[in-house]
C-alpha cells in the first residue's frame, strides 16, 4: 500500500501502539494489519455498496482524458501509420503516467493533511477501483431471467453485457455468454485491481485501470484504431497475463468446490 511507502504505518502505529517495540511480532502484526487495511476497507465498501451512480468515478476522468489526448495526438496524422502507432504509444505511456502521479499526488497531499484523512480517501480510492458488486449486479438478471424459464429477457439482459447477436441464442449459449463475460471482467474488475493494489497501492491499482481503460475505448482492431489503439491493447493483455492466469485457476478451484 502507499503507506508502505510513505512511512505512514510506522507512524500510525507509533501513535496507536507506543510502547510497542519495532521488529517484534506484534509490531510485525501491526503493519501488515495497518498497511492493508484500506484494500480490506475498499473491497468490503465494494461488495456492500458497489458503484453509486450519485458517487463522481474516477473512471469518467480517465476517460474525458484519453478523448481529448486521442483528438489532439490525432491532428495532423493524415492516416499516417508511422504516426498513429507513435502517437498511439505515446497515449498508452500519457494516460496510465499522468493517473498514477495524480493519485500519488492526492494521497501523499492527504496523508500530510492528517493521517485519518489519508485513510479514508486511499479507502475510497480502493472502494472505487474494484468492480465486484457491479459484476454481480450486471450479470444476475440473466440468471433469474434463466430461473424462469424467459429465454427472451436472458437474450435481451446479455445482450447489455456482450457485442454479438443474443437474439438466436439458446439457454447453452446465453450461460456461456453470461460465463464468458463474467470470466474477463472478474480479471478487469477485481483480480488485476487487487493484485495491483496489493503491490503498489491504489496509485498502481490506478495505473492498471487506465491502462484498461486504454484498451476498451482504442484498443479495437478496426480500421479506425488498427494502427493507433495497437500499443494499449498490448499494453493490456501484458498487466493482464498473469492476473489472468490467477483467476483461471480461482476459477477452476471454486468450480471444484461447488461440485
Amino acid at each position: 500500500m502507499l503507506m508502505l511507502l510513505t512511512g505512514q504505518a510506522d507512524d500510525l502505529i507509533y501513535q496507536l501502539m507506543p510502547g510497542v517495540e519495532q521488529g517484534s511480532s506484534i509490531w510485525l502484526i501491526a503493519f501488515v494489519l495497518v498497511s492493508s487495511w484500506p484494500l480490506l476497507a475498499g473491497f468490503m465498501l465494494d461488495m456492500a455498496i458497489g458503484d453509486p451512480r450519485w458517487l463522481p468515478h474516477p473512471i469518467r476522468l480517465i476517460g474525458w482524458s484519453i478523448k481529448t489526448m486521442e483528438k489532439l495526438l490525432r491532428s495532423g496524422t493524415n492516416s499516417d501509420s508511422r504516426k498513429l502507432r507513435r502517437r498511439g504509444a505515446a497515449l498508452a505511456v500519457l494516460i496510465p503516467l499522468m493517473t498514477a502521479l495524480a493519485s500519488a499526488a492526492l494521497l501523499l497531499l492527504a496523508w500530510k493533511l492528517h493521517f485519518v484523512v489519508g485513510l479514508i480517501l486511499e479507502t475510497v480510492f480502493c472502494w472505487l477501483i474494484l468492480a465486484t458488486r457491479s459484476l454481480m449486479t450486471e450479470t444476475r438478471p440473466v440468471h433469474q431471467a434463466l430461473d424462469h424459464g424467459d429465454l427472451e429477457a436472458a437474450r435481451e439482459r446479455i445482450s447489455w453485457l456482450v457485442g454479438r447477436d443474443t437474439a438466436e441464442l439458446d439457454r447453452e449459449n446465453i450461460v456461456k455468454a453470461a460465463v464468458e463475460t463474467i470470466a474477463e471482467n472478474t480479471n478487469d474488475g477485481v483480480t488485476a485491481p487487487l493484485f495491483y493494489m496489493a503491490l503498489g497501492g491504489p496509485v498502481l491499482g490506478m495505473a492498471y485501470k487506465a491502462i484498461n481503460t486504454l484498451d476498451s475505448m482504442v484498443g479495437y482492431r478496426n480500421e479506425h484504431y488498427i494502427f493507433f489503439g495497437r500499443c494499449s491493447a498490448r499494453l493490456d493483455d501484458a498487466a493482464g497475463f498473469l492476473t489472468a492466469r490467477i483467476s483461471a485457476l480461482l476459477m477452476i478451484i471454486a468450480a471444484a468446490l461447488l461440485k
